[in-house]
C-alpha cells in the first residue's frame, strides 16, 4: 500500500482502516479519489489486491461499492412510543395530509419548521441583516462520510426529502429548491426530481440539480454553498464566518436530506410538535454488525441500549458512544444520559477493544483533513494538538500535555473563522476528559503513516 501511495499520490488517497465500526469487515481500505465519494474495499472484495491496483492505476473504482450504497434496512426502536416519520423508512411516501394548505400554512406561520431547522439553520437568524436567502440547496451528501443518513433517506424516501424541501422553502420564503447530489451517484438525481413532480409542491417553486463532489474540505454548508457559486473554499469560507451561507451574495441557505426528510411529519402534526421535538431517529452502528435505524429519546438513558445490544449478540459492552452529525460528542458508557440533536446522524457503539487516544488520533486526522487552510487555526491546530498528544504517549509531558491540549483545542475552536473545528473538536475534548489514561498507551498519532 506505501508503494501505491506513492505512486499515486496526486491521483488518490489511501487509509487503512482497522477495526473502526462501520459496515465492512476488516481488513479494510478507505479510498477516495479527488471529488468521489468515498470507497470502502474490503479484504475480499474482487480479488483484492490485485484489481484494487489495476484500478488505482486506472483512476476507476466504480466495481468497488459505495457505502452509502447500502440503506440501513432494520428499524429498532427503544424509549417512548414511535416517530411518525419512522413507518417511511420501510414503505417510503408521505403523509396523506400533505397538500397545498400544509405549505400555505407553514407560509403563514414558519416558527415551527424554522425551530427544528434551528440547527442547520441557525445562522440565518444571527444579524437579521441579510434577507431572505436566494435559495434552499438540501445536501443529499450530509456531514457524514460514511453509511450516510442523509444519503440514505435520499435512497430510501426521495418523495419524503422533496415535501421537506418544499416546507423548508415555504418557511424561509423562497422559491428556489436545489438538490446537491455527489456527481458519481448515478440516478439520485433524476429520482429526487421525479419525486417532486409526485407530490403536491408550490406551482411557482422552481427546482434544479447540482451535481458536486462528495468530500468537502470545509464546513459542510459553507463549501456545498461556494460549490453552487464556484468560490474558493478559503473565500468562502473567509466571507461566510460563522454567519454560514447567508452572508454570501446572493445568500444561499443549506440544509441536510436528513433534516428535511422528517418535516412534513413535524408539519402534519402542528398541534403535537411539542411532543415530537423529544424524539430521534439515527443510524447506529456497532462493530460487526449491519447498521440499522435507532428511533429514541432526546435524552437517551443508556441502559436503554442494553437489550437492544444484546440481541446484537455484541461481544464486549461498549466503551463509549460517539455521535456524529453537525456537531459530533461522545459519551462514556458510564454517562446516565446521552442528549441526543436533532441534526444528529449517527451513533457509533465503541466497544473495550478500542482505544480512545487511537480514536481520537483519528478525529484529529479528519479535522487536518477537512478544513480549507484558509484560517490559521485550521491549517495548525489538529496537527499541534497530535504533537502534544504524542508528547504524552511518549512520556514527556504527562498531565500538563494533556492540558495544554485542552486549552489549544478550546483557543482553536475560538478562532476559527468557521464553525468547522467547533464541530469536530468537542469529541477529542471528551476523549481527553472521560478516557484520560487511553492516551498513555502506544499510539499511532496523524502523520506516522
Amino acid at each position: 500500500m506505501e508503494e501505491w501511495g506513492r505512486r499515486l499520490r496526486d491521483k488518490a488517497e489511501l487509509q487503512v482502516v482497522l477495526g473502526l465500526p462501520v459496515m465492512h469487515r476488516s481488513p479494510a481500505l478507505a479510498v477516495r479519489f479527488p471529488g468521489e465519494a468515498e470507497r470502502t474495499v474490503v479484504g475480499d472484495d474482487h480479488g483484492l489486491p490485485e484489481n484494487l491496483a489495476a484500478a488505482l492505476e486506472t483512476g476507476d473504482l466504480s466495481r468497488f461499492s459505495l457505502p452509502g450504497d447500502v440503506v440501513p434496512s432494520r428499524v429498532e426502536r427503544v424509549g417512548g412510543p414511535a416517530s411518525p416519520w419512522l413507518e417511511s423508512l420501510r414503505s417510503g411516501g408521505i403523509p396523506p395530509s400533505f397538500g397545498p394548505e400544509t405549505w400555505r400554512h407553514v407560509r403563514r406561520e414558519p416558527a415551527a419548521v424554522l425551530e427544528f431547522l434551528r440547527e442547520e439553520l441557525g445562522h440565518l437568524d444571527e444579524d437579521g441583516k441579510s434577507g431572505a436567502p436566494e435559495m434552499l440547496i438540501c445536501d443529499t451528501a450530509g456531514p457524514c462520510a460514511e453509511c450516510s443518513a442523509d444519503l440514505a433517506v435520499s435512497l430510501a424516501n426521495p418523495q419524503a426529502v422533496a415535501a421537506g424541501a418544499a416546507l423548508a422553502a415555504a418557511a424561509l420564503g423562497v422559491k428556489k429548491v436545489c438538490f446537491y447530489v455527489p456527481w458519481d451517484m448515478k440516478g439520485l438525481g433524476a429520482r429526487l426530481l421525479s419525486a417532486v413532480d409526485e407530490i403536491p409542491v408550490p406551482p411557482e417553486m422552481e427546482w434544479t440539480l447540482l451535481r458536486g463532489p462528495a468530500f468537502i474540505p470545509c464546513s459542510r454548508p459553507i463549501g456545498v454553498a461556494a460549490v453552487a457559486q464556484g468560490l474558493m473554499l478559503w473565500r468562502a469560507a473567509s466571507t461566510c464566518g460563522r454567519g454560514g451561507p447567508a452572508r454570501l451574495k446572493p445568500p444561499l441557505a443549506v440544509c441536510g436530506a436528513f433534516s428535511l426528510w422528517r418535516l412534513p411529519w413535524l408539519a402534519e402534526r402542528a398541534a403535537k410538535v411539542d411532543e415530537l421535538k423529544d424524539r430521534r431517529t439515527l443510524i447506529l452502528c456497532v462493530e460487526g454488525c449491519e447498521p440499522l435505524w435507532l428511533d429514541s429519546p432526546a435524552l437517551l438513558k443508556v441502559g436503554e441500549l442494553e437489550p437492544l445490544l444484546s440481541g446484537l449478540q455484541v461481544k464486549e459492552p461498549p466503551k463509549a458512544y460517539y455521535l456524529e452529525g453537525i456537531t459530533n460528542h461522545l459519551y462514556p458508557a458510564a454517562a446516565e444520559v446521552m442528549e441526543i440533536p436533532f441534526a444528529a446522524r449517527r451513533v457509533l457503539a465503541l466497544d473495550g477493544a478500542f482505544s480512545l487516544g487511537e480514536w481520537s488520533a483519528r478525529l484529529l486526522e479528519a479535522a487536518r483533513e477537512a478544513c480549507c487552510g484558509g484560517c490559521a487555526p485550521g491549517r495548525t491546530a489538529p496537527a499541534a494538538v497530535a504533537h502534544l498528544l504524542r508528547a504524552v504517549r511518549e512520556g514527556k509531558d504527562g498531565e500538563a500535555g494533556m492540558e495544554k491540549a485542552l486549552e489549544l483545542l478550546d483557543e482553536a475552536e475560538r478562532l476559527a473563522l468557521c464553525p468547522r473545528l467547533g464541530e469536530l473538536f468537542p469529541a477529542v475534548r471528551s476523549c481527553l476528559e472521560h478516557f484520560p489514561q487511553d492516551f498513555r498507551l502506544p499510539l499511532e498519532m496523524p502523520g506516522e503513516r
